[in-house]
């Protein structure tokens, strides 16, 4: 694993040269990074790791889009749960953004910093999900209305 992390920082380091040739580059390493997201491995590798770059925008790209991928596949308050277990705070990768509160709003990072911008589900009630569920099911005349919708 050692030699992962040391191969993955000599990629991270010439990722500003590759960028001229490679403009996705940090979106293609973001998609590298974010499946190592996962409750058994500690993220602390990403700091040393992203050293090389730590005063580029790259290093923002890079950190935005694994996150934004690993929040996809395990949701916000994990991925901030990981992050914050790891001692990293998104501002550690965002040396090289001039606008840090635009960046994050681009990037729709907002969550790392507590401001739930989803409407959480714990905060919508039994009461409310029954509702729209009766609503919706009047609205169809029959079981077979309802398989057809389904279906679709």
């Amino acid at each position: 694993m050692h030699r992962n992390k040391r191969s993955l920082k000599r990629v991270i380091e010439a990722s500003d040269d590759m960028s001229i040739d490679v403009p996705k580059i940090s979106t293609y390493l973001g998609q590298i990074i974010a499946p190592l997201f996962n409750e058994h491995f500690s993220l602390g590798f990403l700091k040393p790791a992203i050293e090389p770059v730590r005063e580029l925008k790259l290093c923002a790209e890079i950190i935005a889009e694994a996150l934004r991928l690993a929040s996809e596949r395990l949701g916000h308050n994990t991925v901030t749960t990981l992050f914050k277990a790891s001692n990293l705070k998104l501002d550690d990768f965002l040396e090289g953004v001039e606008d840090k509160r635009e960046f994050i709003v681009q990037n729709k990072l907002e969550w790392m910093n507590g401001q739930n911008c989803e409407k959480s589900l714990s905060n919508i009630s039994a009461e409310s999900y029954e509702t729209s569920l009766n609503q919706i099911l009047a609205s169809y005349k029959d079981n077979t209305d309802i398989f057809d919708q389904i279906e679709k």
